[in-house]
């Protein structure tokens, strides 16, 4: 707020309401812009095309049927623009070129929520295709952005200046984690949930729990999984193999309170495992903000920015690559933890490390502080 006049702006993103995990952290960061500014969400579709234009469409020098046109129309004086970003083609540049040209005050930031994501696109030949496209374009969509929201550590992206953040969470809006039983002393549970994907990595803890137990390992793990995904049949044909059945448990998709009961199993998240895949180095995954907000200390395969800075005990690292899982280590991790400490306490001690590190109002300011400031 400036003089007592409120920010303009309009958060644009394209059709991503249909994936609730998106939708959840675009309200987040709604609620939080709405502190400092009036903003409006404009959700550009694709419009009806006939074949050959969709097929045209997808070529390098084509364009997808996005409607910006009516976008534009709703576009009315603003201070700033926030994209959540899509791959780049001519219609994005002739968009922006427009509101450049009719708003040249207003400030246009795009995000890139997953940075770089060459490598990905690079293992199929429809992804090669938008590789092409999106390198071609944003050199010219480039020159009109003022700033790329990034959660990488990259200080400039296509040549322009980033604000560097993190993904962020309402930690206040996610329910803690409570005992709901005691257990056994000599179990240590642990807790995935995901879409599951190759980068997930989860057959390095597989691997690690058979060595574990092949020399002598003492612990009952519980490896609970929640979710699908195009890996869990290999995942659960390798579980087989390895044989430690009685170890993980597969439990499909879990929503609400079925959900949180299976968190209330759990005394540590497993992040994901192996970002190495797809050339990732510093990881803003949000699945660790819900752990953290859950009070879940959390064990990861990659270095993970909501601990950058931090010498939390709550977060245990392994290396970026392909190596088995040491059990031992995270056993030692737990003992850490929860010897000696009640549980209560621990969830407490997470949940205040979530609220100082990943906040939605910690991520955002960043954003928000470049906006003000700039008027």
């Amino acid at each position: 707020m400036m003089d007592g006049k409120m920010l303009k702006g309009y958060y644009i993103h394209f059709n991503a309401r249909d994936t609730l995990g998106v939708s959840n952290k675009i309200d987040m960061q709604l609620k939080e812009m709405r502190k400092y500014s009036i903003v409006e969400e404009i959700d550009i579709r694709l419009a009806t095309k006939s074949l050959i234009r969709n097929i045209t469409g997808v070529l390098p020098f084509g364009s997808l049927a996005w409607d910006y046109a009516e976008a534009y129309q709703k576009v009315e004086k603003p201070d700033y623009i926030y994209i959540r970003k899509i791959n780049g083609d001519r219609k994005l540049y002739l968009f922006l070129k427009h509101i450049r040209r009719d708003f040249p005050n207003c400030k246009i930031l795009i995000e890139i929520h997953t940075y770089p994501y060459y490598q990905n696109m690079l293992k199929s030949v429809s992804g090669i295709v938008f590789l092409i496209k999106d390198y071609i374009n944003y050199r010219k969509i480039a020159k009109l952005i003022d700033r790329i929201v990034t959660f990488s550590d990259d200080q400039e992206i296509f040549h322009v200046p980033t604000i560097q953040t993190i993904n962020g969470i309402d930690v206040q809006s996610v329910c803690p984690v409570e005992k709901l039983r005691e257990k056994d002393s000599k179990e240590i549970s642990m807790i995935a949930v995901a879409m599951m994907g190759k980068y997930h990595g989860y057959e390095r803890i597989f691997n690690g729990l058979k060595e574990y137990y092949e020399h002598g390992g003492s612990h009952d793990f519980q490896f609970h999984i929640v979710g699908e995904g195009s890996v869990k049949n290999e995942y659960m044909k390798l579980v087989k193999e390895l044989g430690i059945e009685k170890h993980v448990v597969f439990w499909g998709v879990k929503m609400g309170e079925d959900l949180h009961e299976i968190y209330c199993k759990a005394d540590l998240a497993i992040s994901t495992l192996a970002w190495y895949k797809v050339g990732i180095k510093r990881s803003s995954a949000l699945k660790v903000r819900e752990y953290l907000a859950k009070g879940l200390p959390v064990v990861t395969g990659c270095r993970e920015d909501a601990f950058d800075g931090s010498d939390t005990q709550y977060y245990c690292q392994f290396p970026n690559d392909s190596s088995n899982i040491d059990m031992l280590k995270v056993e030692k991790f737990y003992h850490q933890i929860y010897d000696g400490v009640e549980r209560s306490q621990v969830i407490s001690d997470v949940r205040k490390f979530a609220m100082k590190h990943v906040d939605i109002q910690v991520a955002m300011k960043p954003v928000m502080d470049f906006l003000i400031e700039s008027k």
